[in-house]
């Protein structure tokens, strides 16, 4: 198929030690039905992002997505309240260097597609629904 090419081709060509290649792949094994391994590279990212000095909250917003389409909802959720309740904003840096600040929101999570795994889950829908997680957007 064409996951599984795509899969190979990140495997070979990615690297290892960085957040950005790992999430990938582990987000592609997620969307490509390869739940174990997809769980397997997001322990990895976990790893990699406990080792920084602060972890960065789009790969922590990127292992709830992992773990919401890897179908291990309980800690999909558990990121998610986590995230939901840190004091914000948090400084986010992209792949190209670019930094920005920025706070995780119920408003994002309702209508992002990397969480529509947890639409209709009643947990997902009590946290949307919180009054505490109803911060304004600015």
């Amino acid at each position: 198929t064409s996951m599984a090419k795509r899969i190979a081709d990140h495997q070979r060509l990615g690297s290892k030690s960085s957040e950005w290649s790992v999430s990938e792949l582990a987000m592609m094994l997620a969307l490509g039905g390869d739940r174990a391994a997809a769980l397997v590279s997001a322990s990895e990212l976990e790893r990699l992002i406990s080792d920084t000095y602060q972890s960065p909250l789009i790969f922590r917003a990127r292992l709830a997505s992992i773990y919401a389409w890897a179908s291990d909802k309980e800690r999909a959720l558990r990121e998610l309240t986590a995230l939901l309740r840190e004091p914000g904003p948090h400084l986010v840096r992209l792949d190209e260097g670019d930094d920005y600040w920025t706070r995780i929101n119920i408003h994002e999570l309702r209508s992002c597609l990397e969480f529509f795994p947890l639409q209709g889950d009643p947990r997902f829908e009590a946290l949307l629904n919180d009054p505490k997680n109803n911060a304004p957007l600015f």
